[in-house]
């Protein structure tokens, strides 16, 4: 338990919503689909005799389809997009 209030603290100090120790996400099969982790290293928590290795959780980074990019007669939209990887 208090390793996860020390946790909360450090959000609020990485402006991270989300933190979990290496340990707790090495013990997962997988993250949930949409989610991410994003390691920021050791961190001395008050209390502990080790550093802990800390990832931040957050929402993937959703790839801009075709429809989001608008048409622009210059041919940049068609540049951005074989940029992201789609075919112009």
């Amino acid at each position: 338990m208090n390793a996860t209030a020390r946790l909360e603290g450090l959000c609020r100090a990485t402006e991270r919503a989300v933190l979990i120790s290496e340990a707790l996400l090495s013990r997962l099969p997988s993250l949930p689909d949409g989610v991410e982790a994003e390691a920021l290293g050791p961190h001395w928590l008050r209390g502990r005799s080790e550093a802990m290795v800390v990832h931040a959780l957050s929402e993937k980074r959703r790839l801009k389809s075709p429809s989001d990019v608008s048409t622009r007669t210059d041919g940049s939209a068609e540049r951005q997009l074989a940029v992201v990887g789609y075919a112009a």
